[in-house]
């Protein structure tokens, strides 16, 4: 049986593997491929095709800035709904 003070030890631990994790930077882009699949196809494109968000190509891939998809996303004026799995 574990005593007050080994519990103690183990909940500290545990609450600074939840802050590390949660004070990682996110990643900078996303592939279209989740783009698509986290804001709707038809909603990046068109953001794409209005100039409103950035593109980037990388060798057989296209990425796009997480914080415009974030702010694009976040004015709940998506076209379609994406899917949620």
């Amino acid at each position: 049986m574990l005593s007050e003070i080994e519990y103690d030890i183990i909940a500290n631990k545990v609450a600074m593997k939840v802050m590390e994790y949660l004070d990682r930077p996110k990643s900078l882009f996303i592939c279209q491929k989740k783009a698509f699949a986290l804001y709707g196809q038809s909603n990046v494109l068109n953001w794409r095709a209005n100039g409103q968000i950035t593109v980037v190509k990388r060798v057989r891939k296209i990425e796009y800035k997480v914080s415009e998809l974030d702010a694009l996303g976040d004015r709940r004026n998506l076209l379609i709904k994406p899917k949620r799995k």
